[in-house]
């Protein structure tokens, strides 16, 4: 249950910042916006300030940007149903604040905006996670065909008990070569021991058990170094 609700606190900002971003850049051109809202409607507070009013609403999913005019020239004449507006002539002086009179460019720039702010959010958020810690666990992520880890049952995700680094499980199987070896997986919830007996003798890109491993979770960080952790490449060891 805090798992979800971390999620959906994560897309939440995800999804504000997204809208953040059109917001700015609209603002930015001097764009008229007509409402910047906390969350989806029911509304439960807004105060209007200046041209713009700033709502909270009560569904707490992110949020959403109203642009004058981003829905078209013909939303804006909704006083003249009948159809008697020039709709070919030249935008009026205030119309040109309007999203649809602006040049692609800048519509393009508002749009992007949001993408942008998007990834630095993101890069944040999981810099922030890195910055918290998380459990360290030794992963398989994939099992080789044929393998004396295929023979036990051994498979793709499951987890390797009482080792929390790829390093030392691969000296614990080096120096098991050639004899029965008694490890245990945590596989959807449930802990299974399984009999493996490394290889002596290993081919190209092979390991003696023919797993792959990666290394789960982190240690906490300091703040620059897990902005660069982020960016920074894994790698995957054999055993």
């Amino acid at each position: 249950m805090i798992i979800f609700i971390l999620v959906l606190i994560g897309l939440s900002l995800l999804i504000l910042g997204h809208e953040a971003g059109h917001f700015l850049c609209a603002k930015l051109f001097g764009l008229k916006v007509d409402e910047f809202g906390i969350g989806f409607p029911p509304r439960i507070w807004a105060k209007k300030k200046g041209e713009t009013e700033y709502s909270v609403n009560w569904l707490p999913f992110g949020g959403f940007v109203r642009i004058s005019g981003e829905r078209g020239e013909f939303a804006m004449v909704e006083d003249d149903p009948i159809g008697t507006a020039d709709k070919d002539a030249a935008p009026k002086t205030d119309d040109a604040r309007l999203f649809y009179a602006q040049p692609a460019w800048k519509k393009s720039v508002i749009v992007v905006a949001g993408i942008i702010v998007n990834f630095f959010v993101g890069w944040l958020l999981v810099s922030a996670v890195l910055m918290v810690g998380t459990p360290k666990a030794l992963i398989i992520t994939g099992v080789e065909a044929g393998s004396p880890a295929a023979q036990v049952g051994i498979a793709s995700g499951d987890v390797v008990e009482n080792f929390t680094d790829s390093q030392s499980f691969i000296s614990f199987i080096d120096a098991h070569r050639g004899m029965p070896t008694a490890i245990a997986v945590l596989r959807n919830g449930k802990e299974i021991y399984l009999t493996v007996t490394p290889r002596v003798n290993v081919g190209p890109n092979e390991g003696p058990i023919g797993v792959a491993l990666a290394d789960g979770g982190t240690a906490r960080e300091p703040f620059f170094q897990a902005l660069w952790t982020v960016c920074a490449p894994r790698s995957s060891l054999r055993a």
